[in-house]
């Protein structure tokens, strides 16, 4: 199990990694801008007490954007371009040998207007080519974790 040290560090690394000058992605979407749209950025971190600052990204997760029956209220080519966005930031994220690790609705946030969509919560994100799971919200860990 890391220490919360251990893991200050490797999630401020991870973040300084994907903090980049990026393409941008071609599509007639409006919700596709770049990769480093898609990221929450780190503005600052703090070794002492183990802080990390982080961009404020206005807006609702996609958790908090559901009915009493726990259906989406987005309609359906807004949460099409949610997708396609989200696919193309992980498949980055993946090329730079990240695992994100907490995947979920509540990690990703739409902005106001539906301008964009930010992949944040890098907590359980991991560097290595084998990850062992020490961790993470149950009804989302990858069926690998099991193995």
């Amino acid at each position: 199990m890391k220490t919360a040290a251990a893991a200050w560090k490797t999630e401020a690394k991870i973040l300084k990694m994907l903090d980049h000058v990026s393409p941008i992605i071609p599509t007639s979407s409006p919700l596709l801008t770049s990769f480093k749209d898609s990221i929450v950025r780190l503005f600052e971190f703090h070794a002492t007490n183990l802080t990390l600052e982080l961009e404020f990204i206005p807006g609702r997760s996609l958790a908090q954007q559901r009915d009493e029956n726990e259906m989406c209220t987005l309609d359906e080519d807004v949460m099409h371009d949610v997708f396609t966005e989200m696919s193309d930031a992980l498949t980055y994220i993946h090329d730079q040998g990240i695992l994100h690790g907490g995947v979920k609705p509540a990690n990703i946030i739409v902005r106001p207007n539906r301008t964009g969509v930010v992949l944040c919560d890098f907590g359980n994100a991991s560097i290595d080519e084998l990850v062992k799971y020490s961790g993470g919200t149950p009804c989302y860990i990858p069926p690998e974790a099991f193995c």
